[in-house]
């Protein structure tokens, strides 16, 4: 196998299990391989645990936590309130069981960062949803693309770069998987 092909098959996996799908989890792997953290919440901690590892390299933990909001709770936020201490917890996963009881990625997060607008005043976002679970559509909507300019400057990559390397390693996915 190449270099990386273990943590591509890995990820891979998760695709072919449904925990998430490929375009998402390419996006998450460049992001948490250019150093974004992620947290990984569910209260099936082997799942969590499974998907963590599939996203090698990865800062941060797994929480047995159901929700951003809990997540935030066992933090120590206020409901309702991402303190500033908590703005770096970059990337938060949700994975819950759905119809059938397999556990997958309900709700992907990205806690932004705090900012400053031209005058120098502190700006506190609310937190991105990336994607969440539509159990009408039984897939998941992304959400991402509205925030792509955000998460590339998060990783350090230029806009055009970011996309560049998620294609390729969604096409890198889809190859493994169909080479199995």
């Amino acid at each position: 196998m190449a270099e990386g092909e273990p943590a591509l098959a890995a990820l891979s996996d998760q695709v072919a299990t449904g925990v998430l799908d490929a375009e998402l989890a390419a996006l998450l792997s460049v992001l948490v391989e250019r150093g974004v953290p992620l947290v990984v919440a569910s209260r099936a901690p082997e799942a969590a645990s499974a998907l963590r590892a599939a996203l090698t390299g990865a800062a941060g933990g797994v929480l047995l936590a159901d929700s951003l909001e809990e997540v935030l709770r066992l933090s120590g936020a206020a409901p309702g309130a991402v303190p500033d201490e908590l703005r770096e917890m970059g990337l938060v996963l949700v994975v819950r069981a759905v119809e059938g009881g397999a556990p997958r990625l309900v709700a992907g997060h990205y806690i932004r960062r705090l900012e400053r607008d031209a005058g120098g005043h502190v700006q506190r976002r609310p937190p991105a949803v990336l994607a969440a679970w539509s159990e009408r559509e039984g897939r998941l909507e992304h959400f991402y693309w509205g925030i792509t300019a955000e998460l590339a400057d998060h990783a350090g990559l230029g806009l055009a770069d970011l996309e560049r390397e998620r294609r390729s390693l969604a096409a890198r996915m889809a190859h493994l998987g169909h080479s199995r």
